[in-house]
Formats: C-alpha cells, sequence, structure tokens
C-alpha cells in the first residue's frame, strides 16, 4: 500500500483494485484510488474554505447505523441504487480532490447528502438541518460552496 500524508494524517490506500462480487455484479473497491502525494497542499487549501456550523448536541445515531445496515443486508433495489450511487459519488470526490477542486467536492459532497443518503435513510435531514444549511448559505452568499454533513441522527451518522 502507498501511504500519503495530510498533515499529521497518515492516510493509505490500495495500488491494486479488486473486485468482489456483491450482489450480483462487480464493484471496485473504493480503497484502490491512489491520492496524488501534493496532500499537504490540498489540507491547506481544505482549511482555507471549510467552515463547521455545529449542529447541537450529540446524539445516539445506534438506530440510524442499524437501519443502514439493515438496508444494507437487505439490498432492497432503491437503496440498493442509491449505495452504488454514493460509491459512484465517492470515486467523483476522490477524483476532484486530486485535481484540488474544491468546488466540484463541494457540489459532490452536497449532492450525496440530498440524492442518495437520503435515499437510503429518510429522515437523513429535518428541518432543523435544512435551517442551518440555509442560514449558512444565507451568511456566505456565493462563496457558500457546498454542504458535509458531519454526523449526528440527522445526518444518519454519516461523514
Amino acid at each position: 500500500p502507498q501511504h500519503v500524508p495530510l498533515g499529521n494524517v497518515l492516510y493509505g490506500a490500495s495500488d491494486q483494485s479488486n473486485k468482489s462480487k456483491d450482489n450480483g455484479s462487480q464493484v471496485d473497491d473504493v480503497n484502490a484510488t491512489i491520492i496524488d502525494p501534493k496532500m499537504n497542499e490540498l489540507a491547506e487549501t481544505l482549511q482555507k474554505h471549510l467552515v463547521l456550523v455545529h449542529g447541537g448536541m450529540a446524539q445516539n445515531v445506534g438506530p440510524i447505523l442499524e437501519l443502514v445496515t439493515e438496508k444494507y443486508l437487505l439490498r432492497e433495489p432503491k437503496e440498493w441504487e442509491a449505495r452504488q450511487d454514493c460509491l459512484a459519488i465517492l470515486r467523483d470526490i476522490l477524483d476532484a480532490l486530486q485535481q484540488q477542486d474544491i468546488a466540484k467536492v463541494a457540489a459532490l459532497t452536497t449532492r450525496n447528502f440530498e440524492e442518495p443518503l437520503q435515499t437510503i435513510i429518510p429522515g437523513a435531514s429535518n428541518f432543523f438541518t435544512e435551517t442551518l444549511i440555509q442560514r449558512t448559505q444565507k451568511a456566505f452568499g456565493s462563496d457558500f460552496l457546498g454542504f458535509w454533513m458531519l454526523g449526528g441522527a440527522s445526518g444518519g451518522g454519516m461523514g
């Protein structure tokens, strides 16, 4: 495996693509993506663009994670397709990070939250979360590039 530093964190990625049979179709192992070694520059760029908005007190995400696990195990068609969309979006995010395209990363994380994540977890958002997003978008105007749910019950504990 190749290891890439990002600040004080070391990330690893396999340089070989692993294919596995999963629900009758070939699925790429997302860990097969190798991230460009310019990670320190990327980390600085991300730090200049990210704003963390605290969503309130922490909540027990156990029931949400249980729901996600059930949907994964049952492989219901709509949710399974959404899961595949999440994996495709993740590959696109990794590509955008390699290109250091922050606007694209932001658009993809927003799309992931609004589309496949909410298909898998219908309660992934709520009035509180949507209000925080709207207020942050209003405060930053055209500088608001996108949204990424880091966790919590309304985000399904996904980050």
